[in-house]
């Protein structure tokens, strides 16, 4: 039994493992290093609510406008410098846990893998801090979720948009107790080359990575200036914007993205989540007055359970009301789906036969742009090309 007819279109959200009453599915890497489920036919009893459930085959819904758009920051210097942008997922966070309940997110484990986990305390609070950019695991996080709504516990879930649309079509109904918090994503990058990328970093320095941070400020924020920055316990580290780091160059280009990213099923006013977090770039030419340089963050209110979440935390954030026309005029994976690369299937055919030595030139060889490419990616910037949301 196939749960896609077009396996392409896979999220890989594993609400379908998760609803599974024999627990028969199971998530396994195929071509270039992405989770798609498979089902053990021998245990399989054909209940088909692995096909139910996916978010994918369910009709979208009605476009869902946002009710208000804000500019925001904290207030509080700690949790913005802890943050990818302007620290409003941590302030949200933390009043969920001050109430004694339970917020979901990603964290990267010691081995480096991305995993949906749980937290409870500001301690543990810590490791969901700031974009991941690679796909995380979900594994039986819904269940647990559910667990803990059914105890009448408060949740907060955040994710991606496919990953909020999962939980949802998993639970199968409300709960008043139960908030979530998408982020805008422009797709998402393969588990194993991310892994082959931090074992060749650790053959170039002959030491084992302690630490990598996808989004540091340490570089400045302003102007999509954000940095990755990575340790290792010989104590070297390394610093460079984003723009230069192979890693981030063959995501940006359109190579280490999922299938389904580039025909997203959750974008243009089908986000299924209470509210909505995003970088706010360009808030130094349409709202100056939000940017100090350290991290601004969009805040899009998608239901009147987020409009109350944002209100619970408003006394800790600088905040302004904007407009739509100006949100998303430098931001459009708000928008738009990523745009797939000719020379994707060929990168993750090499990359995933390549040894870990070999993963820095396979990259260098994937990341360049072509000229025409920066022409029209500057013109549709200057052009402010922009969708619905």
């Amino acid at each position: 039994m196939y749960i896609l007819e077009n396996e392409a279109k896979c999220t890989g959200c594993e609400a379908c493992k998760n609803i599974c009453p024999k627990s028969c599915i199971a998530m396994e890497e195929k071509k270039g290093g992405f989770l798609y489920p498979i089902i053990n036919e021998k245990e399989c009893i054909n209940c088909k609510l692995c096909k139910k459930t996916c978010p994918v085959n369910r009709p979208k819904g009605h476009k869902n406008i946002p009710n208000e758009i804000y500019a925001a920051y904290s207030k509080d210097f700690e949790s913005r410098s802890n943050s990818s942008s302007g620290g409003i997922f941590g302030e949200l966070a933390k009043y969920i846990i001050e109430k004694n309940g339970f917020v979901f997110g990603t964290t990267l484990n010691d081995d480096f893998s991305a995993q949906v986990i749980s937290a409870q305390n500001e301690k543990k609070l810590q490791e969901l801090f700031k974009s991941k950019y690679v796909q995380s695991h979900v594994d039986l996080a819904y269940q647990k979720v559910e667990s803990l709504l059914q105890e009448n516990r408060v949740v907060l879930f955040s994710g991606t948009p496919c990953q909020i649309a999962g939980l949802k079509s998993y639970l199968g109904k409300p709960y008043t107790n139960l908030m979530t918090i998408d982020v805008v994503c422009f797709g998402v990058p393969s588990p194993r080359i991310f892994q082959k990328y931090i074992h060749s970093l650790e053959i170039q320095q002959k030491s084992k990575v302690s630490n990598f941070n996808f989004r540091s400020k340490v570089k400045g924020w302003t102007g999509k200036k954000f940095s990755v920055e990575i340790k290792f316990k010989n104590n070297n580290h390394f610093c460079e914007f984003a723009t230069d780091n192979l890693y981030h160059k063959v995501f940006f280009n359109g190579c280490n993205v999922r299938q389904s990213c580039f025909d997203c099923n959750f974008k243009n006013g089908n986000h299924e989540s209470d509210l909505t977090l995003a970088d706010y770039w360009g808030v130094e030419k349409y709202t100056p007055e939000m940017d100090d340089g350290k991290g601004t963050s969009l805040v899009i209110i998608n239901s009147d359970k987020g409009k109350k979440m944002f209100q619970n935390i408003d006394c800790k954030v600088l905040y302004q009301r904007i407009s739509s026309d100006n949100a998303f005029l430098d931001n459009l994976a708000a928008t738009e789906s990523k745009k797939e690369n000719k020379q994707r299937k060929l990168f993750l055919n090499e990359m995933d036969n390549c040894k870990d030595e070999d993963v820095i030139r396979k990259l260098e060889k994937y990341s360049e742009v072509k000229f025409l490419q920066r022409v029209k990616l500057g013109l549709k910037h200057c052009l402010g090309v922009k969708g619905e949301l």
